[in-house]
């Protein structure tokens, strides 16, 4: 299996985090359930088939794991935008519930050609995305702030302390996060301990020292909620995980970040 993250020209990145590609290798079975960790973003998601079906769609930021049936021959491509982002590129809200099939040529033709690139191993650059997307970023700063510094702290940075560095109240920085991403505040933290967790295990699989260093007050609170997350032990879904070839672009703010590339 292999998971690919690629760099967005600049100016899509307002609005975007990067794009990514998902494909079965030769030596993978002809047909698998694959365990998508939750990384609490709207992703655009494109399927190119074996003689060219082509499928597109919007997938809501995920709280929870997803499993998806993939295929070998078939290759699946996507666009992880910026979670406070999502509302300005789509015209939806963020809701972990959207799953949207999207018409080929209809107003995002222009990602969904980039995307079906990618998807059969053929990146262009993301042109075509960076021009539908230059100058589109959400509408508050805060909490695209707060988006930063959560996903690079690994959901450790208190909601009060985000709330205080944005010079608001909690209260009212957890309603506008929310009206923001589609998602909590503290949901978004929680997902990027369990990926920081996660991400650890994959280069050592010391369970209590990986519980300290992402910030969990202690390893039974780690496998509750990677449990929580992935309704499976830490230990299956590090497994999982670590059988996927990894080429990751740095510094991504999400789960996989910190494997090495091509490892």
């Amino acid at each position: 299996m292999l998971f690919r993250e690629l760099p967005l020209p600049e100016a899509a990145r307002g609005a975007a985090a990067c794009a990514w590609r998902f494909a079965l290798e030769d030596h993978d079975p002809p047909a698998i359930e694959h365990i998508a960790p939750p990384d609490g973003a709207t992703n655009f998601v494109v399927i190119v088939g074996p003689d060219g079906q082509l499928m597109a769609r919007f997938i809501g930021p995920a709280l929870a794991a997803r499993r998806i049936p993939v295929m070998r021959g078939w290759s699946y491509a996507g666009l992880r935008l910026r979670p406070e982002a999502a509302l300005a590129v789509t015209g939806r809200a963020p809701d972990p519930a959207l799953s949207e099939p999207l018409a080929t040529d209809g107003p995002f033709a222009a990602i969904i050609v980039d995307l079906a690139a990618l998807a059969v191993d053929d990146w262009r650059g993301g042109e075509g995305i960076a021009a539908a997307l230059a100058g589109i970023t959400g509408q508050d700063r805060a909490v695209a702030d707060a988006v930063d510094r959560l996903a690079l702290s690994g959901g450790t940075i208190p909601i009060a302390r985000l709330a205080e560095q944005a010079g608001i109240g909690a209260r009212q920085f957890r309603r506008r996060f929310l009206a923001a991403t589609g998602i909590p505040a503290k949901q978004y933290a929680s997902i990027q301990r369990v990926r920081r967790a996660l991400l650890l295990s994959l280069g050592d699989p010391d369970w209590a020292g990986i519980a300290s260093a992402a910030g969990f007050a202690d390893q039974p609170h780690l496998a509750r909620d990677i449990r929580g997350r992935f309704g499976a032990a830490p230990v299956t879904v590090r497994g999982y995980l670590g059988g996927i070839r990894h080429e990751l672009i740095a510094p991504v703010r999400f789960v996989q970040d910190a494997a090495p590339r091509g490892g």
